[in-house]
């Protein structure tokens, strides 16, 4: 029980870090193709 409660703490928090690093690495790669097409 608290290890599920822990993960449901957590797991917004890891989810959001996710989002933001997989936004940062799409955009990366949008700009490589604008740049370099």
């Amino acid at each position: 029980m608290h290890f599920q409660l822990t993960t449901s703490k957590l797991l917004p928090k890891y989810v959001s870090v996710f989002v933001q690093v997989n936004f940062v690495l799409l955009w990366r790669f949008l700009s490589d193709s604008l740049y370099f097409d």
